[in-house]
């Protein structure tokens, strides 16, 4: 009977810790913008296709719970779009932290949107401006460590 729990522990840590499930089939890393948004864990307006476009204006309107949606909802897209990342509906935002793994920076800048987004989107609290900006301050930290590291060539 231990052995038969072992194994079932064994096998839920195991699975939560790769980045593919193996039941699913592979996708097309060309997916188009809309695809994407559809994936999201909320709702977005779709007229908004520059997404950092929309975080600025919403903190330009000091409406930081909303910032931090788009915000983590950019993350995300960016992920996926540099497949670090299987963006898919019903997927929790900590299974999101998994797959980032290997990246502890990129790990660390995402689990603070994490926080931010699941405090405003669960917790129904209001986003202060100064924590708001925390999450916005590694904007370009995130981007530089979510591109990919060139292979070969000399850098300029």
């Amino acid at each position: 009977m231990i052995g038969v729990i072992g194994l079932i522990v064994w096998a839920i840590i195991n699975r939560e810790q790769t980045n593919k499930d193996p039941g699913l089939t592979p996708r097309p890393s060309t997916l188009s913008e809309e695809e994407r948004l559809e994936e999201l864990p909320v709702q977005l307006d779709p007229a908004f296709k520059n997404l950092l476009d929309r975080v600025r204006e919403c903190y330009d309107n000091g409406d930081y719970n909303q910032a931090i949606i788009y915000l983590f909802s950019y993350k995300l897209i960016q992920l996926d779009k540099k497949q670090l990342i299987r963006l898919t509906r019903g997927k929790t935002n900590h299974q999101y932290l998994r797959e980032v793994t290997g990246h502890h920076q990129l790990q660390d800048t995402l689990r603070l949107t994490v926080r931010a987004f699941e405090d405003v989107f669960f917790g129904n609290h209001y986003l202060t401006k100064s924590r708001f900006q925390q999450c916005w301050d590694n904007v370009d930290i995130f981007r530089a460590l979510s591109q990919p590291t060139p292979t070969t060539g000399v850098q300029a």
